[in-house]
């Protein structure tokens, strides 16, 4: 197979080699000039380049403004199906597409060589069409048959005129033409592969309607300012925008609250003084996938239905939603889109949520007999019979908002408290009749499961966890800031969505309509929820004590098997309909991208299949695209950091890239962006637990930033072929609102990681731990309790007490026959007595100090003698931990 580059358009023919050639003297003057102005006006490198694109289609501009008056351009990518008019010639660019700039901005000039596949069954035998772009190819180009064709894609290493490249850059290309050129016999950047249809010979298409997922349409409020957004949050402070969300005890809304009918989010993004830092597309390349089909006549319309997301699926297909111009029907709205298609009928796409309201409708429809109008119901990402993750976000407010948000638990809480479509979301019976994974775990939480009234440890029933949930077991009412302690939910809105799941989770679609189910997979995805109890302190200057209370946690299991939402047994829900799963894990990996549940249709391999299933034909699936369940390989790694607070979590890789919270914000806001920069990053919150998910083929660099006085458990697994393997894990480390902890994780070689710990943020690194097992050892523990207290503002008098009095610690553990005479306790006499039992006695002995320190008023301390409630609490917290050591270590 032969590279070559030629001028001919339209026409198919055989390789023929075209050379542009410049005169050597000319040239060499050229590239000099070139040189030069370049090392002045250098150009932006690109690290992270995308997939290419062949660009086709015509774009009407104003000729004073520039602004676009009409466009029917397509985008041409690898693994797709374009149905186009056959013998009309159109505008038509190579362009490869800039990961660092947005992926879908200002894309990196390029050309490329057509060809036409005679037998795709023979790769290698190609027809050599046409160049397109670069210096001589073509700008123009027809479709003279439909088939499959191959574009080799190649940079333009010259600058060329464009956004990009300044116009004087442009007029320097004339002399020295394309450098790219010359190397045309070298593999090209890419290869892309796709399929044309004559639009003209295709079948008739229907019209779409899509139903987008929960949190995905934007909402309003007028107030006595006038009109506000509401939803997707619109401030990073504490927003009263979502808190005016919250509903009333029946599900009902407080406020009026209305949509549009543009109001189904395309992007979403953190951009403080209008400088954008973290942006993410909800269905932006989507909307104009869908525009596209129309503009190329695939379709002769298509209607997207926003709605107001916290209502039932059943309300929004029987009640109506609200829009800013007045109520809005589904049924109505799809009948009126049927009336304009080429079919008579409308295919439905629903995202998520989504697809709860389109088996709503479909029900609606049967009823007023007009289920005849749809002809296909495609289901993306579609929690059918709930998703464990709902159970966290309902019980404790944890992880909801569309990325890059994160809205505070209390106010999450709050607003699910109410509302129906979070109940719809939890598992349902059927759920339980699929999976055998506990949905909660209370193994680790005794007291909890006593109070539920629960004889067993795990939850893996409907009836056990509608018994938990509504509290039937005995639990009550934790306070709204205790977000740690489960909520009890409403037994009413509880029925009411199981009385949902009744009408849909059996549901067949009537006849004649086909069903097909779209499920993500590889994002790790909350299997369940674990419960877990401690025996913590705290301190009160008020009560001028210090107590011990059971203080319960929860973190989450993760499984592959998800789309880092809904888990596969949701999104098939049978086996009886088309299934396709969508590898976003490796899409994410080849690509580096971060694509999941909200984004999922903004994965090209999803687009692609979406034009399959509207054309009825996958004889060829997509890149990343299969009709059976991927399965981990053995050589497929992760790392899953989690750290619990009170610090910050954020990773770089070796490029700077950054995942985590977005730096600068006040970590006490009620809303917090998230950026998640690493290619294949993800960042999670649930509860006090923060998690972020890293391929495992590069090191990474991972701060945490005290946000309090206590102390954090740092964990970091490695998982092969979808199996955890051993953590390594820092226990119970000090730290401050000033501290700060250095970790190099090595994805390659886990037990390496090491713990750099500058407590109070001077720059100077106080302490390493070079392996978790220092953090289990008493020894090594008390050295970190020592560290740990020298760098708290507690006071001289207060610093030399306890410094003294944990010297004499270690000199037990240490068996030295010496004693810190500053201690005020007395020497330790008692040697009969075991190691073990001698050093807790003098633990104790400390922690009677310390409460006595904070019973003191402050009218009888001494100068600079201080210690506050916190400081007190985790010095107390990190003892209980040595005593654990020490009775699991006998000295």
């Amino acid at each position: 197979m032969n590279n070559a580059l030629g001028s001919s358009v339209n026409a198919q023919g055989s390789s023929t080699s075209h050379v542009r050639r410049i005169d050597a003297a000319a040239y060499a003057a050229a590239s000099f000039l070139a040189l030069t102005v370049l090392l002045c006006n250098p150009l932006k490198a690109h690290a992270q380049d995308g997939p290419s694109q062949l660009v086709w289609g015509d774009v009407t501009q104003d000729y004073y403004t520039g602004e676009i008056l009409t466009s029917d351009q397509i985008y041409l990518e690898d693994g797709g199906t374009y149905s186009l008019s056959i013998g009309v010639s159109k505008s038509a660019h190579v362009q490869i597409r800039d990961i660092e700039d947005g992926y879908t901005q200002n894309p990196i000039p390029a050309y490329g060589l057509l060809y036409f596949l005679p037998d795709p069954t023979h790769a290698t035998e190609r027809d050599f069409v046409v160049t397109i772009g670069g210096y001589s190819g073509t700008t123009t180009l027809a479709w003279n048959k439909p088939g499959i064709y191959e574009l080799d894609t190649y940079k333009i290493l010259g600058p060329v005129l464009n956004d990009r490249f300044p116009y004087w850059k442009s007029i320097l290309h004339e002399f020295i033409g394309t450098t790219a050129y010359a190397q045309v016999d070298n593999p090209p950047y890419q290869t892309i592969r796709f399929t044309i249809t004559d639009i003209q010979a295709q079948p008739k298409t229907s019209n779409i309607l899509f139903i987008p997922g929960t949190e995905s349409s934007r909402l309003y409020q007028n107030t006595g300012s006038g009109e506000q957004q509401v939803w997707e949050p619109a401030a990073l402070s504490n927003q009263p925008g979502v808190q005016s969300l919250d509903l009333k005890s029946d599900g009902t809304s407080i406020t009026p609250t209305y949509t549009k009918g543009n109001g189904a989010i395309d992007t979403v993004g953190y951009a403080p003084f209008g400088i954008p830092i973290s942006v993410q597309n909800v269905y932006k390349t989507f909307l104009q996938q869908l525009a596209g089909l129309k503009a190329s006549s695939t379709i002769s319309d298509y209607l997207v239905f926003p709605y107001d997301w916290r209502m039932s699926p059943e309300d929004v297909v029987t009640k109506g939603t609200r829009y800013d111009d007045g109520v809005h029907h589904l049924d109505a709205a799809l009948e009126a889109l049927a009336a304009t298609s080429q079919t008579g009928k409308v295919t439905i796409v629903a995202h998520s949520n989504g697809g709860l309201i389109a088996k709503a409708l479909m029900n609606q429809l049967v009823q007023e007999g007009k289920s005849q109008l749809v002809d296909k119901i495609i289901l993306v990402a579609v929690p059918q019979d709930g998703t464990p993750k709902t159970l966290a976000v309902l019980l404790h407010g944890d992880e909801t908002g569309i990325p890059p948000f994160v809205v505070s638990q209390e106010t999450t809480r709050a607003l699910v408290e109410n509302m129906p479509d979070a109940y719809d979301l939890l598992p349902s019976a059927a759920y339980f009749s699929k999976v055998v994974t506990p949905v909660v775990d209370l193994s680790a939480a005794p007291a909890l499961r006593a109070t539920a009234g629960f004889a067993t440890s795990t939850i893996t029933t409907a009836s056990n966890l509608r018994t938990f949930l509504t509290g039937l077991g005995g639990r009550t009412q934790s306070k709204s800031s205790d977000v740690e302690t489960p909520s009890v939910l409403s037994a009413t809105l509880l029925t009411s969505a199981d009385a949902l799941h009744t009408d849909l989770d059996n549901w067949q679609p009537p006849a004649g309509v086909q069903v097909i189910q779209i499920a993500g997979w590889g994002v790790d995805t909350a299997s369940g929820i674990v419960y877990s109890e401690s025996v913590e302190p705290t301190c009160s200057f008020v009560l001028a004590l210090c107590t011990v209370a059971t203080t319960t946690r929860h973190a989450m299991n993760l499984t592959e098997d998800g789309d880092g939402t809904v888990v596969i047994p949701s999104a098939v829900a049978t086996t009886s309909w088309e299934t396709y799963y969508v590898d976003l894990d490796t899409n994410n990996h080849d690509h580096g991208l971060n694509l999941n549940h909200a984004s999922i249709l903004e994965a090209k391999p999803t687009q692609n299949l979406l034009n399959l299933l509207l054309s009825s034909s996958t004889e060829l699936l997509p890149t990343y695209v299969t009709t059976t369940l991927p399965i981990p390989a053995s050589n497929d790694k992760r790392m899953r950091l989690r750290v619990l607070s009170p610090v910050s979590l954020d990773a770089y890789d070796t490029l700077g890239n950054h995942t985590g919270v977005v730096p600068g914000q006040d970590p006490r806001s009620d809303i917090l962006a998230i950026e998640e920069n690493i290619p294949g990053s993800y960042y999670q919150r649930y509860g006090e637990g923060q998690y972020i998910g890293l391929p495992a083929d590069g090191d990474y660099h991972v701060v945490l930033h005290g946000e309090s006085t206590g102390t954090f458990t740092f964990q970091a697994t490695p998982v092969s072929g979808g199996v955890a393997g051993t953590p390594v894990s820092f226990t119970d480390i000090p730290v401050t609102a000033s501290s700060t902890a250095l970790i190099n994780v090595s994805a390659s070689n886990p037990s390496s990681t090491t713990l750099a710990l500058d407590v109070n943020g001077d720059g100077i690194i106080d302490t390493t731990i070079a392996s978790s097992s220092q953090t289990t050892d008493p020894l090594a523990y008390t050295k970190l309790i020592k560290v740990g207290i020298a760098q708290m503002d507690i006071g001289n008098p207060v610093q030399r007490q306890l410094q003294a009095k944990f010297a004499n610690v270690l000199f037990l553990l240490n068996r030295i026959d010496r004693w810190d005479d500053d201690d005020d306790d007395g020497r330790d006499t008692n040697r009969a007595d075991k190691l073990n039992a001698r050093i807790i006695k003098k633990l104790n002995k400390i922690e009677t100090y310390i409460e006595n320190e904070v019973g003191k008023p402050i009218s009888r301390r001494i100068k600079d003698e201080r210690i506050t409630q916190l400081q007190a609490a985790a010095i107390l917290g990190m003892i209980e931990e040595l005593k654990v050591l020490l009775n699991t270590k006998q000295l």
